[in-house]
């Protein structure tokens, strides 16, 4: 029997991207408490590549949506097509707790 996959902990933050008095605002992911930014960071640099400082351009290339789980996986950097991302990820999180996440971020983002 296959051994079920490791369940993390999503949660959302809402920051302000760019100056001025109305800055553009950015939906960062954060995986068992790590942002999704430091997570590419580690990534990269443990695979010898130069690190940009943030998770610029990555993109998630499939999210998978079940009864019980949500996955994330299939990263690629289409601004670095040479870099190999196959070993980031992927990322399991419950559909229950990824749900009340997705809904705790919606409602902060009606509020403001």
């Amino acid at each position: 029997m296959p051994t079920p996959p490791l369940l993390r902990r999503v949660r959302f933050e809402i920051r302000p991207w760019g100056d001025g008095p109305d800055p553009a605002r950015e939906l960062l992911p954060h995986v068992d408490g790590v942002s999704l930014v430091e997570l590419v960071s580690a990534f990269e640099r443990a695979a010898g590549y130069d690190v940009p400082g943030a998770y610029a351009g990555l993109v998630l290339d499939h999210v998978n949506v079940g009864d019980l789980v949500v996955m994330w996986s299939g990263f690629v950097q289409p601004h670095r097509p040479e870099r190999d991302y196959g070993d980031f990820g992927p990322f399991v999180f419950g559909r229950s707790q990824y749900g009340a996440a997705v809904r705790e971020v919606a409602a902060e983002t009606r509020a403001s």
